[in-house]
């Protein structure tokens, strides 16, 4: 979790399915977050796959919450995508993760 006084960036969490589906009805987040769902079943499947992500890996995606409202106004996100045929190692994608980070 990363706090500020402006926003807190912290892991999806279930009960976020609606805020979801509101940023992917915008087409402005559209433009920058893919593969966002369109149905509640979608939102949840996207709530799960990011706490695997965060099970399996240590990082991922983080819901974006303005302070003042309490809303989800986005998402950031460090994901591990398989983009060759060069497998990586976990300690690999961490070391990569921790690199970008700093």
């Amino acid at each position: 979790m990363i706090d500020t006084n402006r926003l807190l960036l912290r892991p999806y969490e279930p009960g976020d399915e609606r805020a979801i589906l509101a940023l992917s009805a915008d087409p402005a987040v559209r433009r920058f977050i893919g593969n966002l769902p369109d149905s509640e079943e979608g939102a949840r499947t996207r709530v799960l796959r990011c706490a695997g992500h965060w099970s399996l890996f240590g990082f991922g995606t983080l819901a974006v919450v303005e302070r003042p409202s309490g809303r989800i106004v986005g998402e950031v996100a460090a994901s591990y995508f398989l983009v060759s045929a060069i497998p990586l190692t976990i300690s690999d994608v961490r070391r990569r993760a921790k690199a970008v980070a700093a």
